[in-house]
């Protein structure tokens, strides 16, 4: 499967070698032949916009210029962010509904994100990285509902 339409079910997209993406879902695992960024980049496509056009959004309303969050499908507020730079290949994408918690695994010095379904995913990115993606995807989010209210 090339092409991946972004549900609520979507929790995690993440880099599986380098064409594929592994997807997680609330009650399963999916591997796409198209790397994370692209599948962004399409979903927001269908969405009737483009990523560049999201990452402005993001930027004119939070006035942040780095690791922007996504609002990849408007319906829902489905806020994507990435857990490093996008224009590094090994970017991984989460949806910030999908946390349920985020701790510092100390056997290996990495981050473990724990998923709303029970998944436990390590990251190389720092626990600090971490929660500040977070922290700046929550307050777009925030931001967005604001103002439609």
């Amino acid at each position: 499967m090339k092409k991946y339409n972004i549900t609520d079910n979507t929790l995690a997209i993440l880099p599986m070698g380098d064409k594929n993406s592994l997807v997680y879902e609330v009650d399963k695992m999916l591997v796409i032949n198209n790397k994370p960024n692209n599948i962004i980049k399409y979903n927001c496509e269908i969405d009737g916009s483009s990523y560049d056009i999201r990452v402005n959004y993001y930027r004119n309303i939070t006035g942040n210029m780095y690791k922007s969050p996504i609002l990849v499908k408007n319906r829902n507020y489905l806020v994507f962010f990435p857990t490093c730079s996008p224009r590094i290949k090994n970017v991984s994408w989460l949806n910030i509904k999908s946390i349920n918690n985020v701790y510092l695994n100390e056997d290996n010095n990495s981050s473990v994100i724990e998923l709303i379904n029970g998944d436990k995913i390590n990251f190389k990115e720092s626990l600090w990285a971490l929660n500040n993606q977070i922290l700046k995807a929550s307050r777009f989010e925030f931001l967005l509902r604001k103002k439609e209210a």
